[in-house]
C-alpha cells in the first residue's frame, strides 16, 4: 500500500504541475495491474510503461489489460534483450531477433490504441544481440 500511495502522490504532483506523467508499472498479477491503472487513471495519469523483467512476461496480455481499463491510455511495452536472451545452442542472436520481430508484429496488431515499444539491451548484458544491432536488423527487414 505504501508504494501505491507514493506513486499516486507523484502522479498528482505531475498533473498539478501540468506535466504529463508516464508511470512505470510494477505488479505481481494482472488483477494488480488493472487496479493500479484504474487508480492512476482516476488521478489523471494516462501514460504507462510496462517493464519486461522475464522472458515469460505476458506483455501483450498486459497491454490489453491496460487498454481494457483505459482505451485511450498511452502504453509503452518494454522488450529487454537481456531478459529475452537465447543461448547459442538455441539459436543465439537470430532466435533473439525472431522473438523481438514476433513481439513487434503482435504489438502492432493490438486492437486497442497504438502501443509503443522500448527496446532495451540491459545492464551488463552478455546477450548475443544489443539494441542497436537489433534495430538495424529490424530496419533492414522493414525496408525489404
Amino acid at each position: 500500500l505504501e508504494g501505491r500511495v507514493c506513486v499516486a502522490a507523484a502522479a498528482r504532483r505531475a498533473v498539478d504541475m501540468a506535466m504529463p506523467a508516464r508511470i512505470e508499472l510494477f505488479f505481481k498479477s494482472a488483477d494488480e495491474l488493472r487496479s493500479r491503472v484504474r487508480d492512476l487513471c482516476q488521478q489523471g495519469v494516462g501514460a504507462f510503461n510496462l517493464v519486461n523483467k522475464n522472458k515469460d512476461d505476458a506483455m501483450l496480455d498486459w497491454v490489453q489489460a491496460v487498454a481494457a481499463e483505459n482505451p485511450k491510455a498511452d502504453v509503452c511495452a518494454h522488450f529487454s534483450l537481456k531478459n529475452n536472451a537465447v543461448s547459442a545452442r538455441e539459436g543465439g542472436a537470430d532466435a533473439m531477433f525472431r522473438r523481438f520481430a514476433s513481439f513487434m508484429e503482435a504489438l502492432a496488431s493490438q486492437p486497442a490504441g497504438r502501443p509503443e515499444a522500448l527496446l532495451i539491451s540491459g545492464c551488463n548484458s552478455k546477450a548475443p544481440l544489443d539494441s542497436l544491432g537489433c534495430l538495424r536488423r529490424w530496419a533492414s527487414q522493414q525496408a525489404a
